[in-house]
């Protein structure tokens, strides 16, 4: 019998496309600062950038989600190992993305 994980694939792909897609308007927005003002980049991007972080901090939300309710699934750890690495780096992945965005300081505080 396969193992049930109740969506968390779909999630995980999801959480994943999302965290990429903050993480490529994020570097959109800071090549675009530089080509329009060189000068300024030191001082910080547009401030539209910071939606990149919204971007990868939902795209993480529904990575732990898909962790979490495969973690449920009955035998998730035994029987569905590269599933649950899988999805356990996807989730690593979203986390450290949204690490650096928050190191670039893009984030909201």
């Amino acid at each position: 019998e396969p193992v049930k994980t109740g969506y968390a694939r779909p999630l995980a792909w999801t959480g994943a496309a999302l965290t990429l897609g903050g993480l490529g308007f994020a570097v959109w927005q800071i090549l675009k600062t530089a080509m329009t003002h060189p000068m300024a980049l030191p001082l910080g991007v547009l401030p539209s950038a910071a939606w990149s972080v919204w971007l990868a901090l939902l795209g993480f939300v529904l990575t732990a989600i898909a962790v979490y309710r495969a973690i449920q699934s009955s035998g998730f750890g035994r029987r569905a190992i590269g599933t649950s690495i899988g999805l356990a780096l996807t989730c690593a992945a979203a986390l450290y993305g949204l690490i650096f965005l928050f190191s670039l300081g893009l984030g909201p505080i």
